[in-house]
């Protein structure tokens, strides 16, 4: 019982951490200069065929109504990108602690784990008997997927990434008539 309720303790105190740093996240609607972008271009048919559009990341420098300047890699100069190549922007949320993406790896390996297992329940265990029931599987499974996922989390981070929406780029032409 007191395994449940500690599994259940860190999973609502995950859950509740995600939220609130989500919520503080989901202020940022526009890219502001020195934040660590991710821009995504827009396939070429012609020259890329069926490969995933390209991704650019780096630190946004400037942009202004028709493009956007990245700066790569601090090694390299600065990189501009038309708006109109642009199909989706990202904006980095961090990487997470070790910590942190360990018990969400855990969390999401126990979960496929038991998934995993139970779907898997006819399959024998290693005295060549099958498990009782889907729930002794569900459980083996789940205990398995929650290890490789806390090590798994540890060992490797990710860049968290938050799409935004490009600001609309409107623009006004004045029109003289020469009749008048």
């Amino acid at each position: 019982m007191r395994p449940t309720l500690a599994a259940a303790a860190l999973a609502v105190s995950l859950a509740v951490s995600l939220a609130l740093s989500a919520a503080a996240y989901a202020q940022d609607t526009e890219p502001r200069p020195r934040q660590r972008v991710m821009v995504t271009l827009t396939r070429q048919r012609e020259v890329e065929g069926a490969t995933n559009p390209q991704a650019i990341r780096g630190t946004l420098l400037e942009m202004d109504a028709d493009s956007m300047t990245i700066q790569v890699h601090p090694g390299t100069g600065p990189l501009r990108v038309s708006r109109g190549a642009v199909r989706r922007m990202y904006v980095s949320r961090g990487v997470p602690t070790r910590t942190q993406s360990a018990a969400t790896g855990a969390i999401g390996g126990a979960a496929l784990g038991a998934l995993a297992g139970w779907l898997n329940r006819d399959a024998q265990n290693g005295n060549g008997r099958t498990f009782s029931s889907g729930r002794d599987a569900a459980l083996a499974g789940a205990a398995l997927g929650a290890g490789l996922g806390l090590v798994t989390g540890a060992l490797f981070p990710r860049e968290r990434w938050h799409r935004i929406r490009l600001p609309a780029r409107v623009t006004v032409a004045v029109v003289i008539d020469p009749s008048r």
